[in-house]
């Protein structure tokens, strides 16, 4: 289980059982994620950043999210991926912020509510 941020730069290679992350930015952004024959699990809250994924030998499509079922990624496979965080393939995490909105209001147009991304 990885928890903290780590500063490595290298690739990590899930060939069999469970890598879990229970914490963001634990694997290199700039590095490769291959997974052949193991499980990337993502714990609740976590959506974890990286440049490439390998799933057995084919290099996925960039700028998607990739998860469980259980999560709210573009891409869902139970196979490779476990728990309800998702992986940002070649895109910026989204912020962790909550934005609540009160009082009762009557809209007669469109509201647009969107967030910056983190730098």
């Amino acid at each position: 289980m990885l928890s903290g941020v780590n500063t490595y730069t290298g690739s990590t290679t899930v060939s069999g059982g469970i890598l879990k992350l229970a914490a963001s930015e634990c694997l290199a952004d700039a590095g490769t994620l291959t997974i052949n024959g193991g499980k990337l699990e993502l714990a609740a809250g976590v959506g974890e950043r990286i440049d490439n994924l390998i799933l057995g030998s084919i290099t996925q499509t960039t700028n998607t999210t990739y998860g469980s079922f259980a999560s709210s990624a573009e891409i869902q496979d139970d196979t490779r991926f476990a728990g309800t965080g998702m992986l940002f393939l070649g895109m910026i995490r989204p912020r962790r912020e909550r934005s609540s909105l009160s009082n009762n209001r009557d809209y007669t147009s469109g509201c647009d509510i969107s967030t910056v991304p983190r730098k």
